[in-house]
């Protein structure tokens, strides 16, 4: 799989029936940010239905890609 054949969470039936894994990226902020964890602005917003089986990777700073969490989780998923 590509990175570019990853799409956009939309919803409905021809997402639901794929099935497939979905990797959430997470801002942890400090105490005195706007994103403090545990915080009700910190929360994935719940319209975006997070599964039990979904990855949800934490972040502290603004790339993603800055620890190999990420990195490491897309090349066990087999995205290249």
């Amino acid at each position: 799989m590509k990175i570019g054949d990853i799409y956009a969470y939309t919803g409905g039936k021809d997402f639901d029936a794929a099935k497939p894994t979905v990797v959430f990226i997470q801002h942890d902020g400090t105490p005195d940010s706007d994103l403090p964890p545990g915080s009700r602005d910190w929360e994935i917003h719940p319209a975006l239905a997070r599964r039990p089986e979904d990855i949800v990777i934490h972040k502290t700073v603004g790339d993603s890609f800055y620890r190999p969490e990420l990195n490491d989780t897309l090349r066990r998923l087999g995205v290249d």
